[in-house]
């Protein structure tokens, strides 16, 4: 079974990263922001925190993720930017659906829809729409 704080990680590392302010050093794209899954039949909660400097934690149950991630600034397809995330740190724990595999150091590509006000989206695990989850809810901005 595919780890759903990982399906992002099993849907993203290819090199692009959105749109930058090369000054301030960050992205400035829709993905960046607070994201929160609840697993309808657990109602298990992940949240996905993106910041604009291409770093991202993920909380899943017990489970924390240090990760990297890269996102393509424009669509591909079927308005869905490919996203690559790596994970820098697994801080252990038991993730929504029990799994406790240690996946520091490993990258995943997928792909992300948003809808059109932008306030939530799904994951995908390639640009043609197999094997999604969501939607995410955006639930406030990144923490500093």
């Amino acid at each position: 079974m595919m780890r759903p704080a990982h399906l992002l990680a099993a849907l993203a590392f290819t090199g692009w990263i959105g749109s930058r302010d090369a000054a301030a050093g960050s992205i400035d794209h829709p993905i960046v922001g607070r994201w929160q899954l609840t697993h309808t039949a657990s109602g298990c909660v992940e949240t996905y925190e993106f910041r604009d400097d291409g770093t991202a934690r993920v909380t899943s149950f017990e489970e924390t993720l240090d990760e990297r991630y890269e996102v393509s600034s424009t669509p591909e397809g079927r308005r869905r930017y490919r996203l690559t995330m790596t994970t820098v740190k697994d801080h252990g724990g038991r993730d929504c659906v029990g799994s406790t595999e240690d996946t520091t150091g490993k990258s995943s590509v997928g792909y992300i829809e948003f809808s059109s006000s932008t306030d939530t989206m799904i994951f995908c695990a390639d640009a043609t729409g197999a094997k999604c989850m969501g939607p995410l809810r955006k639930v406030g901005p990144a923490a500093r």
